[in-house]
């Protein structure tokens, strides 16, 4: 857990809210879901074990069932109809299990084909820095950590403009590409998938046309800078970075720019040049 302070169920969530969504009936039934927009359903794969201690822990603050997520942390997290605020629920401590699915990618090497769900923590990676951004408002905040360097070397080199990862809540980091050359066995490594972990890829190809590759492990969690008010009057240090850089350019103008105007100075000369005549 990344939060200080030890959380009790049903208080709220201060850091931000993330994870891996999974859904959950008032009959403890539980699963994750893809939506294929094209065809207009959904793919349901209900979780087979694992799942027992974060239902009944969910299902006692909304007994009538909802959506929750699963930080990269472990924290369990929902929101409460009453105002939609964000609170804690449980910790994730036995990974959750489906049938034809390896949430864990157990044997999958890095940028190796990701055959179980595409999900998780969504931070955004561009110019050697780690965002996320805040949906409800759209507010894009750094991260204080970043990424390992092997993962980043990686993410690099298969997007090398930069763009979204996801980190499960198995520590999973992830990121949808697209086609380039990637490791040889990856024709092999499709025809053992299952019938599931096909369709999962297929959906996701036929969506975005991208292919969801693992781009390694990462144990740590992301904790955020405060977001920057654009409407507040600049820092001290905001306004020596920019005073700074403002005086790259006062030099060349002052040297090179033309005397101002004077219409006295400009009557003397007239006045001197007709005494020359």
């Amino acid at each position: 857990m990344t939060q200080e302070r030890i959380l009790k169920r049903g208080d709220g969530w201060d850091e931000h809210y993330r994870g891996t969504k999974y859904h959950c009936k008032p009959n403890g039934e539980f699963w994750w879901e893809l939506p294929d927009r094209q065809n207009m359903a959904t793919v349901r794969v209900a979780a087979t074990a694992g799942f027992r201690e974060v239902s009944e822990a969910y299902l006692s603050l909304r007994p009538e069932g909802g959506s929750l997520r699963i930080t990269e942390t472990g924290a369990v997290l929902t929101r409460m109809p009453s105002g939609w605020e964000p609170v804690y629920v449980a910790d994730y401590n036995v990974p959750l299990e489906f049938s034809s699915l390896d949430v864990l990618g157990t044997g999958v090497l890095p940028l190796g084909l990701w055959p179980s769900f595409y999900d998780g923590a969504r931070y955004s990676y561009k110019n050697g820095r780690l965002w996320w951004k805040n949906s409800v408002d759209g507010v894009w905040q750094q991260t204080r950590e970043t990424l390992p360097a092997d993962i980043e070397a990686r993410f690099r080199q298969v997007k090398p403009e930069g763009g979204s990862i996801r980190v499960t809540e198995n520590g999973k980091v992830l990121a949808l590409i697209a086609p380039q050359p990637l490791p040889r066995g990856m024709k092999d490594q499709y025809e053992a998938l299952t019938d599931l972990q096909k369709r999962l890829i297929e959906v996701k190809m036929r969506n975005v046309a991208l292919l969801p590759v693992f781009l390694g492990d990462y144990s740590g969690g992301f904790t955020l800078h405060e977001a920057i008010d654009l409407s507040a009057p600049l820092t001290p240090g905001e306004e020596a970075d920019l005073m700074a850089f403002l005086s790259q350019y006062g030099g060349a103008m002052e040297d090179n720019a033309p005397a101002p105007f004077d219409p006295l100075a400009e009557i003397e000369d007239a006045l001197d040049r007709e005494e020359t005549r």
